[in-house]
């Protein structure tokens, strides 16, 4: 006659110390989760999410809400873990003296919860002491990662990472999307120098699955041409859309002359930026639904197709290149 199998289960209290199982009391406040950002529950935490033999159960338990009639967290197996690495040869010299300095700027379009940062910047100065540098995220909190030191020696060489430069810490978690904006300062007389290049490697928890592409076409835009220039991108992949971001760099003498606008396979259109006539050189910008709401046209369009970014001068006398484009899509689950 066949046995029965054995179906065992206990109740996991987040201290770890395993008072029920032991007797050593009927439950105390230590044993409820309080809210948690991230992971809260897996293979490598106390208590541990293990089979009763040991082996890795892959059961994460993360993000857990604040006490209320209803609580809400993610129940699944690994999360997947995505980097990113964006790179800005800057080449900017910063004034003497002057507490307004410097700021150079970074776009990027995926989106997800920030696991990891890491930043190498380099910059050229004959009195690394007079700097001040810091680092802004796209939620606009601040991070300074360089206030000062160094006294009289030449020169400014960070690599820094928030698993052991502890202000990077109060970025994790934070959405990764939009922009990123290094500041440097020099805060006192007589020495000079140059914010050469920095990078940042973002590693995310992606909230939803993207699909992206992007060209250099380096295409001229004809002055003063309402036909202006159209560059495609095509995506294989078939579903909906449920977010986008659109990355434009384009080198102009008078940005103010450019209207640019996306189609989407279907022929259904959005104006990101019309002619203003406003001054100013070159157009390096990041378009996306929350910030530009004629976006909010393509929700629901399908993906799949060539995507087409049209750009035009309306005004005389100026002209510009189109260097680089990118979109970025979340997909409808």
């Amino acid at each position: 006659m066949r046995q029965p199998s054995l179906i065992q289960c206990a109740l996991l209290q987040a201290d770890g110390h395993f008072d029920l199982e032991n007797t050593v009391n009927g439950g105390d406040d230590d044993d409820l989760y309080d809210a948690v950002q991230g992971i809260a529950l897996s293979d490598s935490t106390v208590p541990n999410s293990r089979e009763w033999d040991g082996t890795d159960s892959r059961l994460i338990v993360s993000d857990i809400g604040p006490s209320g009639d209803n609580i809400k967290f993610r129940v699944g197996g690994e999360s997947e873990v995505n980097t990113i690495t964006k790179t800005v040869v800057a080449d900017l010299l910063i004034p003497d003296s002057d507490p307004g300095g410097i700021t150079s700027t970074t776009q990027v379009s995926e989106r997800g919860k920030l696991q990891n940062i890491k930043l190498a910047i380099h910059i050229s100065h004959t009195y690394r002491g007079d700097l001040k540098v810091e680092l802004e995220s796209p939620s606009q909190k601040i991070v300074t990662l360089h206030s000062r030191q160094g006294g009289d020696l030449d020169n400014l060489n960070l690599q820094l990472d928030s698993a052991d430069f502890v202000p990077l810490q109060s970025l994790l978690n934070e959405e990764i999307r939009g922009t990123w904006t290094l500041h440097v300062e020099d805060l006192l007389k007589q020495d000079v120098g140059r914010l050469d290049t920095w990078s940042l490697t973002l590693e995310y928890e992606s909230q939803d699955e993207s699909i992206s592409g992007e060209t250099s076409p380096g295409l001229a835009i004809p002055d003063h041409n309402v036909n202006g220039i159209e560059s495609p991108i095509r995506i294989t992949k078939p579903g909906i859309v449920k977010g986008i971001t659109i990355d434009v760099d384009i080198s102009h003498t008078y940005r103010g002359d450019l209207q640019i606008e996306i189609v989407a396979p279907s022929g259904q259109r959005a104006i990101l930026r019309n002619s203003n006539g406003t001054s100013g050189e070159n157009l390096i910008e990041s378009y996306s639904e929350s910030s530009t709401p004629s976006l909010m046209a393509l929700i629901g369009e399908k993906i799949k197709g060539d995507w087409r970014l049209g750009v035009r001068d309306l005004l005389i006398y100026d002209k510009g290149v189109l260097n680089r484009w990118a979109i970025s899509i979340i997909r409808e689950q």
